[in-house]
């Protein structure tokens, strides 16, 4: 018996509308690429942390590291150290899953909170500076910025809580050691925060 063969490929028997089952599923996702993306954007909104774990687990099996362990990733010292300190430090905040849009944290007061974290930048013509993400974000309500003195190290040096409106339009807001009293306004108790992160060395 004569086997019929796809009318794309040529190669493989009809699946179905004439065509193999690679070919047939390649022209449905094309058919359907908004449908699809739309259906996987729903999936992952919910079941973010399933999605997060699964992301986690193909990065180690495939040779990387998890954030909490690769010191040089970008997100290690925003969101491993900054945002596992803060979460002990201040009381009753409820914390939004990784990624989540605009904002890590909503305070006791319900006001949002998006945490950055910066080690000191020197170029070897100033005292050095600190520079924070902001990407003209107006969702958050505040930003609070903390200052390490370096990546190995990660010793606290400052922390600011600064509300959006000031800051919100800029796309990097950078403090200097040579004007940081002009911050001092924001500036919070330091003395907590290097309490949790001795506790998380140890």
């Amino acid at each position: 018996m004569k086997i019929i063969r796809c009318s794309v490929c040529g190669k493989r028997k009809i699946h179905a509308k004439g065509l193999c089952r690679k070919c047939y599923m390649k022209q449905y996702r094309e058919n359907n690429r908004e449908k699809a993306n739309e259906y996987a954007k729903q999936y992952r909104e919910n079941n973010r942390e399933k999605c997060n774990e699964d992301n986690k687990q193909y990065r180690i099996s495939n040779g990387g590291q998890s954030m909490s362990e690769n010191t040089e990733c970008a997100s290690y010292l925003g969101c491993h150290v900054a945002e596992q300190v803060l979460s002990k430090v201040f009381k009753n905040v409820k914390q939004m899953p990784y990624g989540n849009k605009g904002f890590d944290f909503f305070c006791n007061k319900g006001k949002k909170i998006d945490v950055k974290a910066s080690v000191l930048h020197t170029n070897g013509e100033s005292l050095g500076q600190w520079r924070f993400k902001i990407k003209q974000n107006i969702i958050a309500d505040y930003f609070l910025c903390l200052a390490f003195d370096n990546r190995e190290d990660l010793n606290p040096l400052h922390i600011w809580l600064i509300p959006s409106k000031d800051i919100n339009y800029l796309i990097n807001a950078a403090i200097s050691k040579s004007t940081i009293h002009k911050w001092d306004k924001y500036k919070l108790d330091i003395n907590k925060v290097i309490s949790c992160c001795d506790t998380l060395k140890r």
